[in-house]
């Protein structure tokens, strides 16, 4: 069985060391280390730091971060696995454009649930490749920012990154 990779963002990032996981089929994971305190003991789960099958996911990422775009983002191959459910929620966040925002509600209701905002926000928290699925472009009805998968703090920064500022 082919084994899964890791490596770090090599690069200094707005939100800090973020690990990247990897199958042979694409990118499985990644972790924002200052969110998990116990990131080694869950990465030591996985056989092999090399960085090369993760490559292209960093100089896309490198981009998003220095150059303002999620084009190199949106053509990453993933091997990411959920409900049907959360796999709609996330298929609608990845349609969500680069500096752009949605609501939990409207989520809901562009995948046919309209009054499952909440249930939305959890398949938002259960998402294993955030920045790639960009769950930070989803906020609360009201115009606060909601939860974010780590610390909204990161949520905050991602916004601020695309141009999208959030008073309250």
């Amino acid at each position: 069985m082919p084994k899964t990779r890791y490596s770090f963002y090599p690069w200094p990032s707005p939100v800090g060391l973020l690990i990247l996981i990897s199958s042979p089929l694409g990118l499985k994971r990644i972790i924002f280390a200052s969110a998990m305190p116990d990131w080694y003991s869950q990465i030591s789960l996985y056989a092999d730091e090399d960085q090369r099958p993760l490559n292209s996911t960093i100089r896309s990422l490198r981009s998003y971060f220095f150059d303002k775009n999620d084009k190199g983002l949106r053509k990453l191959k993933l091997d990411i696995s959920g409900t049907p459910f959360q796999m709609s929620v996330w298929k609608k966040l990845i349609e969500i454009p680069y500096g752009s925002i949605r609501t939990y509600a409207a989520i809901a209701k562009n995948i046919g649930h309209p009054d499952s905002a909440r249930a939305v926000g959890n398949a938002i928290g259960r998402n294993p490749v955030p920045i790639i699925i960009p769950c930070h472009r989803v906020i609360k009805s009201d115009g606060s920012l909601g939860g974010f998968i780590c610390d909204v703090k990161m949520k905050r920064i991602l916004l601020e990154k695309e141009g999208i500022l959030i008073r309250k």
